[in-house]
């Protein structure tokens, strides 16, 4: 058995695999081929990536593909047994057991927003740890003899500090690569999927169409509700991806706010709340231009994983629907004119 961990490191971090790369690939993948009834050659290839296999344009014969096991990220339930075990274990084998004490809905909270983020355990023990140092330094400053508690606070103290940090390395270090690019890069898939989704609803609305792909017919008028908001933002952002070319499905509401909220920490969006906010939610304005954005998740470029693709594809799928619903609005308005001269 032969297992080849991070097999994803031989492939640029966008685009297809190079030609020599394919055929060391395509070599290497052929070798279980080779097995016979004395000698049975298995082969693992742990990746990082979903889309290897298209990626590196294997060449087997008989036009085999290898067999793809998606191992998912952790849910937000998995991450907070995970955690409660270790807090758990720290009072194993100890006098005091009171060696840490942390809110349980304190955990849930930090679960859920490194699931909507990532699903990096490793991202959620880290925060953790920021937060029982937090609760630490007070009960220090405080010179109490109970344990502070590791409380919302806490978590959210911590998980933002992380989020500071994932921005502060997207917009830092010098290339070709725009600042915007670099925070979009740093952005997990269901983010940008919220972000190519603005840039439809914005490009409906600016060429007089309803925000939202619906039945809604054109040429209805533009309701308050209209104004790009966290409410029908979430409608186009489902809609988009309920569509039955779609291999990824919408997250869950409150997991879509968090995405936001993510997407506002980097700096790409405002969430602008006021009095009309309470029945459709805050305001949502993009901080950068469209042409930057559609740069950034690379519309109209070549290359990319699969996700990339499917953000390039939805794009450019509801831009020539946009162009077509306009083209057949001249066509009625022309059609109109001319029936009032001929009158």
């Amino acid at each position: 058995m032969i297992i080849l961990d991070e097999i994803d490191s031989l492939l640029p971090s966008s685009g297809q695999a190079s030609p020599a790369t394919s055929h060391l690939l395509s070599k290497l993948f052929a070798l279980p081929l080779a097995s016979t009834p004395t000698r049975s050659i298995k082969l693992v290839a742990i990746s990082n990536t979903l889309d290897l296999t298209i990626r590196a344009r294997l060449s087997l014969p008989d036009n085999l593909v290898p067999q793809v096991l998606p191992f998912k990220a952790y849910g937000a339930m998995e991450m907070g047994e995970i955690m409660l075990s270790r807090i758990a274990a720290a009072a194993v084998d100890r006098a005091d057991t009171e060696t840490v004490k942390v809110d349980a809905k304190a955990v849930e909270l930090l679960t859920r927003k490194v699931e909507a983020t990532n699903g990096d355990l490793r991202n959620c023990l880290g925060c953790l740890t920021s937060a029982v140092s937090l609760a630490e330094l007070e009960w220090t400053k405080k010179a109490a003899t109970v344990l502070v508690k590791v409380a919302l606070p806490h978590t959210i103290k911590a998980f933002n500090s992380h989020t500071q940090q994932l921005k502060a390395a997207a917009g830092s270090g010098n290339g070709t690569q725009s600042a915007t690019g670099k925070k979009v890069r740093s952005v997990p898939l269901q983010g940008k999927m919220v972000l190519v989704s603005i840039l439809v609803y914005l490009a409906r609305t600016r060429a007089g169409l309803p925000g939202c792909p619906t039945t809604i017919p054109i040429g209805t008028p533009s309701k308050s509700s209209e104004a790009l908001n966290t409410s029908n933002l979430f409608t186009t952002y489902t809609t988009l991806l309920s569509h039955h070319t779609s291999p990824f499905p919408p997250s869950h509401e409150s997991d879509y706010r968090d995405l936001l909220s993510n997407l506002e920490v980097l700096g790409l969006v405002k969430l602008t709340t006021s009095t009309a906010s309470r029945k459709y939610g805050p305001k949502v304005d993009l901080c950068v231009r469209d042409e930057e954005l559609r740069d950034a998740l690379g519309v109209g470029q070549e290359g990319g994983g699969l996700a990339d693709e499917e953000v390039k594809r939805i794009y450019e799928r509801e831009s020539i629907k946009i162009e077509a619903a306009v083209k057949k609005a001249e066509r009625a308005v022309y059609a109109l004119n001319s029936l009032g001269e001929d009158l």
